[in-house]
């Protein structure tokens, strides 16, 4: 099913007069920022799920940039370097594209907040009543973020190793920061495992990713929760400490034992 490409009509001044219209299947929780989800009816129907019916989680506007503004920045953190970061790597998309093997991955995307509509019928919870299909399923295409970290000297040697020295011994999490503004980590050991299969990924399905799903640049970041896997990534900060921000230190995306 193919939702409609054309642009909303809006003041220059409203950020969200360039989201896209989503396929008119998907029940939307809010336009301003989109979140929708489609029919769980419809989720069975093909092993990968068709980008029109993937659910759309966004905080902000849609990110709109031409491919050839595009970024890519790897950073050493300020705590790692004395107040002050320090650029290790820049990639535009056709260098992401041809530097690094290309690889993939088949991996599911599951908000945090699905069946969140099940729960509240237990219990008053915040936020939006999520159904059962904010989750989705795709190949995904990319460079892995291993090989690019490889690329500026940061390995399992560099970081762990008895001969490891400052500032890559202290590398402890990969902080990935939207163009958005949004902004999350993950710790270095993921990100570095050759069974990771942490992409940088620019394509979805075997096509270049749409907008609403992070077109250019998406982090997949199989095994871990919907809010890791950003949309529009613009850099890497490489860290002793995780990431500041509600997104990752906030109680809203976590998860409390009954203990």
């Amino acid at each position: 099913l193919n939702a409609e490409r054309s642009k909303s009509q809006g003041s220059a001044d409203d950020p969200y007069s360039k989201d896209p219209v989503l396929s008119p299947l998907l029940k939307h929780y809010s336009k301003q920022p989109l979140n929708a989800e489609p029919p769980g009816s419809l989720l069975t129907d093909a092993w990968l799920t068709p980008a029109d019916l993937w659910f759309v989680r966004n905080h902000h506007p849609v990110w709109n940039i031409r491919e050839q503004d595009y970024r890519l920045e790897v950073v050493l953190a300020a705590d790692l370097r004395a107040g002050q970061e320090a650029p290790l790597l820049a990639l535009d998309l056709p260098h992401l594209k041809t530097q690094f093997p290309r690889s993939s991955i088949v991996s599911s995307i599951q908000c945090a907040g699905n069946r969140r509509a099940l729960m509240t019928a237990k219990e008053k919870t915040n936020g939006s009543s999520w159904d059962i299909s904010a989750i989705g399923n795709a190949q995904w295409g990319g460079a892995k973020l291993r090989d690019i970290l490889q690329s500026v000297g940061v390995t399992e040697e560099s970081v762990f190793g008895e001969n490891s020295q400052p500032p890559f011994s202290q590398i402890r999490h990969v902080h990935v920061v939207s163009g958005d503004g949004m902004e999350v980590s993950v710790p270095i050991k993921k990100a570095l495992s050759r069974w990771g299969d942490v992409l940088l990924a620019y394509e979805m399905n075997h096509a270049s990713i749409d907008p609403v799903h992070g077109f250019p640049v998406r982090f997949i970041v199989p095994g871990h929760v919907g809010v890791r896997n950003v949309k529009w990534v613009t850099k890497l900060r490489l860290s002793g400490e995780e990431a500041h921000g509600p997104w990752q230190r906030g109680m809203a995306y976590k998860g409390l034992s009954p203990a």
